[in-house]
């Protein structure tokens, strides 16, 4: 894709970054989001193990699974949760649950 589309998209693979703005997604609905992926992270690794990613690439990538370049022999430093838009609201609800299993509300 050209453009904006072309640009985000190299964003998201590459060095770079990008920032959405005029979105029209409320600060209070952003900040409970924040709110539950810290919560989420902050579980024991048992825990958020019971939502492993699967061969679909969606749920919880633990630190050191992944990597970028396979080449380059480095792996993420970073914890992830993977979704897609479709399944947003199924995973909502399973962190939901495990959140409340821990009292991380």
């Amino acid at each position: 894709p050209d453009g904006c589309a072309g640009a985000l998209g190299a964003a998201a693979r590459g060095p770079g970054f990008f920032l959405l703005s005029h979105h029209g997604i409320g600060t209070d609905l952003i900040a409970q989001v924040f709110d539950r992926a810290d919560a989420f992270f902050a579980m024991p690794q048992e825990e958020k193990a019971r939502v492993a990613i699967d061969a679909g690439n969606r749920g919880w990538a633990a630190e050191g699974s992944e990597t970028l370049d396979p080449d380059s022999g480095q792996v993420d430093r970073k914890e992830a949760f993977n979704m897609s838009l479709r399944e947003l609201q199924a995973a909502c609800a399973r962190i939901s649950r495990l959140c409340r299993t821990w009292a991380c509300r």
